[in-house]
């Protein structure tokens, strides 16, 4: 996450310092949004002892601030409290999330990643559709790359009034994950975060939803994703 606006910077000499101090946190911690149109900003008002966080849906112009805590402590209290909402934010056993994609590490290999992945779907009555392997395409045309495929599953019963809606709206659907082996051997699940897919590419194409829909398509990718990487 980035310090995207700092406000009423005011006070003793040194604030400014500390500021730093925090960014340089932020930025070690390689801690972004999920979300390309969903930002949290931290507004550090900084005056003797009084410390304001707020967070701001960044899509609607001169919305309220979400949550506010007024935290009545000194710099020591102010830096405890940034590293913790910090790492509340990362995912732990591996994954992570930056501009809306989200990365798990997988203990298996592609393959047996993949199939658990599918697998998992096809248990919830989801629609599994053909992989595309960017490894064994490479392969036709004498190129090699580290084994990398692409999974794509949905519920055409509920995807499909989307593009009825608009058609254009195919090139994203259904959505996709992709797994695949880095430069170091190890194995990755990747995908769009729920919030990425409604606030970015349904707004991108003019499609309404119910709010309730990120909630429910973030715990099926939870589910989904870790089912393909459990340990077990």
């Amino acid at each position: 996450m980035r310090i995207i606006e700092e406000r009423s910077l005011k006070g003793k000499a040194g604030v400014k310092g500390r500021v730093g101090k925090i960014r340089k946190i932020a930025n070690k911690k390689h801690i972004k949004p999920a979300s390309a149109t969903m930002e949290i900003r931290l507004l550090i008002s900084i005056c003797n002892r009084n410390v304001a966080f707020s967070c701001f849906d960044n899509r609607r112009a001169g919305r309220k601030p979400a949550i506010r805590h007024l935290l009545e402590k000194g710099f020591e209290t102010m830096k405890t409290a940034l590293i913790a909402f910090f790492s509340a934010l990362l995912v732990t056993f591996g994954a992570a999330a930056t501009d809306g994609l989200m990365k798990k590490e997988s203990p298996h290999s592609v393959a047996e990643t993949a199939d658990r992945f599918e697998a998992a779907a096809r248990e919830r009555g989801m629609k599994v559709f053909p992989r595309f392997d960017h490894a064994a395409a490479a392969t036709e045309y004498e190129r090699t790359m580290p084994p990398s495929v692409v999974l794509s599953v949905g519920n055409p019963k509920y995807g499909t009034q989307f593009m009825l809606e608009n058609p254009v709206a195919g090139i994203d659907f259904p959505p996709k994950a992709i797994v695949y082996q880095d430069s170091e051997g190890k194995v990755w699940i990747a995908y769009n975060t729920a919030e990425y897919l409604y606030r970015t590419i349904f707004e991108r194409h003019g499609l309404s939803y119910p709010e309730k829909d990120i909630e429910f398509y973030r715990g099926v990718l939870e589910d989904l994703t870790s089912k393909a990487v459990a340990a077990d």
